[in-house]
């Protein structure tokens, strides 16, 4: 019980750092830029993309080429399907979800002082931040300003995770 409390309250942080690190910071909106014609792209993503999905263009390896614009998209052909009231609510059950699993990573450990702790769930948090930011950094071209504030951000939510952790759970 006192494990589901250490993740529900870690994960209420990590919620909390996630709404103060993308709507108080500027940082996310590094490498960030708008379409000269919004409406003029999406009509090209409505009359071209027959699903909702992923999409690249070239949408084939083969037809890559050094200095030949390029791109990846997500397009949801019938636009978001969830108020901002629901994907709040996804957002703070997954972090109290992920935080409960650090804490099960961190039970398999021996780390036993507070600062050992900390130092494990935060280097869980340097582990995903590189595993997803270098991914997209690398085969998918995103800025590397971007994708550094990405990784930054992954340590920052999860060293503050881990510094609930420390002090609540029971490993």
């Amino acid at each position: 019980m006192k494990n589901i409390i250490a993740a529900t309250v870690a994960g209420l942080v990590m919620f909390f750092w996630g709404f103060v690190s993308w709507t108080v910071l500027p940082w996310h909106a590094t490498d960030v830029h708008s379409f000269v014609d919004e409406e003029a792209v999406m009509q090209v993503m409505v009359d071209n993309a027959p699903a909702s999905g992923i999409y690249y263009i070239p949408a084939n390896d083969a037809d890559l080429e050094v200095g030949k614009p390029g791109g990846m998209a997500n397009v949801m052909k019938d636009g978001f399907q969830t108020g901002m009231g629901e994907m709040m609510i996804q957002g703070v059950v997954g972090s109290i979800i992920m935080a409960y699993l650090a804490i099960l990573l961190l039970a398999k450990t021996q780390a036993n002082t507070f600062t050992d702790k900390v130092k494990f769930v935060t280097l869980v948090g340097l582990l995903i931040g590189i595993s997803s930011s270098f991914m997209y950094w690398n085969w998918f071209g995103y800025p590397t300003g971007y994708s550094l504030v990405n990784l930054v951000d992954s340590v920052v939510t999860w060293a503050l995770a881990g510094l609930v952790i420390g002090k609540m759970a029971e490993v």
